[in-house]
């Protein structure tokens, strides 16, 4: 969500005061987020949990566009966004702990921050650009969709600890 207060203060026209507030109200749901979802997922399946958070912030990042300038849901829609799209990388890192056999687990995590590093890079890299070609609703709805395409990418994955 790097470009949420471009967002906030290029298409909606906010002033700084107005996309910090909303800015902060997302970073408060970052790390809210977390301590929520893993104690919802440490109580019921993982591979669930994780999957609703994918859908979650998928509609969330809709929604972002489509509440346009009401206040009162942009507030919901950024607590949203920062208790839903910033669990995922908590909720993906206990899921590797838990398929991944307790001999290999540095390297699948070493692998996997390596991973969503250069990823993170590539897909910042791509936002931007999809922003300046096709636009703000368009990067968005992209990014939903990227959402509906990890939680799909789980079905196949069996669950199950590994000791």
């Amino acid at each position: 969500m790097v470009y949420f207060p471009l967002y906030l203060h290029q298409s909606l026209h906010f002033d700084g005061l107005a996309y910090g507030g909303l800015y902060t109200v997302m970073l408060v749901g970052s790390v809210v987020g977390p301590l929520v979802m893993g104690y919802i997922s440490d109580r019921m399946e993982r591979k669930v949990i994780l999957m609703v958070a994918y859908l979650l912030s998928a509609m969330a990042v809709i929604a972002l566009v489509l509440v346009g300038t009401n206040v009162l849901a942009l507030v919901l829609v950024t607590a949203a966004i920062g208790l839903v799209v910033f669990s995922q990388s908590s909720l993906i890192r206990t899921l590797v702990a838990d398929v991944v056999e307790a001999g290999e687990r540095e390297m699948a995590f070493g692998v996997f921050f390596v991973a969503m590093s250069l990823g993170g890079v590539v897909w910042a890299i791509t936002i931007g650009y999809w922003i300046d070609a096709f636009g703000f609703f368009s990067a968005f709805a992209l990014m939903a969709c990227s959402y509906l395409a990890a939680a799909a990418a789980l079905l196949p994955v069996k669950v199950g600890r590994m000791s």
